[in-house]
């Protein structure tokens, strides 16, 4: 079936048709619209670098690369050790993707990280008791480490002289921590044409700002809504986090 399957996707997609099982259709519908608005939006506010924080290892690069057709530079910042390595080749291969084995929030120095039993879900923030039944066993603590933290606004400079950019985009995925980034980059924050954040509905890390607290400061930055994205959801449905994509007003 594999071979069957790879013989009659090779010619459809030569004509533009991607072949879809039925159970990726939601995805995949999610992932097109989501790649259509940051296409639509790169090319009118003329989008030359992506700073990717919280990359992990490096699905948004990817997906950059593969679904929105961004052939501009990437900064992807990743603190755990495990999936930077993927990063780190990901970013090899393309002579337009640097990664940073740190992450970057409102202050610089080492600070501990929960390790989650899903690394996806690893913080600086401990778990919340509110974190919905089917997400409870992946947002466990396993283990602590010490990860180096820096401010963007520390090192904007040094990286706009080494790439010569100058209409940046800001996407964050950090488990909570988006708004400590955003903290982290006063002082260069106006540089930025767009951004992409991770917001919360049900808070499933303490101390994590309701997705209302979070647009309230983007808003007070000087952003507006474009388009907003599931994430995930609990056992009833119920939207736990969603994907928000800004611009400059």
């Amino acid at each position: 079936m594999g071979i069957l399957r790879r013989l009659v996707e090779r010619p459809l997609r030569a004509f533009g048709v991607e072949p879809i099982p039925t159970w990726a259709v939601a995805e995949h519908a999610r992932d097109y619209v989501h790649a259509a608005l940051l296409r639509e939006l790169f090319e009118l506010r003329g989008v030359d670098c992506v700073f990717d924080v919280g990359a992990y290892n490096g699905h948004f690069g990817n997906f950059l690369r593969a679904k929105v057709g961004y052939k501009g530079l990437i900064l992807s910042f990743e603190p755990q050790s495990e999936p930077f390595r993927a990063l780190e080749e990901s970013s090899r291969l393309d002579g337009h993707w640097s990664a940073f084995p740190f992450a970057l929030g409102s202050e610089s120095g080492e600070f501990e990280m929960n390790v989650m039993n899903k690394l996806w879900f690893s913080s600086f923030l401990p778990p919340s008791a509110d974190t919905p039944e089917n997400m409870a066993r992946r947002n466990t603590v396993e283990s602590k480490v010490r990860a180096r933290m820096e401010r963007l606004a520390d090192r904007f400079d040094e990286l706009r002289a080494r790439h010569r950019f100058s209409r940046p985009f800001l996407k964050m995925d950090t488990q909570g921590f988006d708004l400590e980034v955003l903290h982290g980059a006063r002082g260069c924050l106006d540089t930025f044409v767009g951004l992409q954040s991770e917001v919360s509905v049900i808070q499933i890390y303490v101390g994590m700002p309701t997705w209302k607290q979070a647009l309230a400061e983007y808003e007070a930055a000087g952003f507006a809504v474009s388009g907003f994205f599931p994430v995930s959801s609990d056992e009833q449905l119920r939207a736990v986090e969603l994907d928000v994509i800004m611009v400059r007003r």
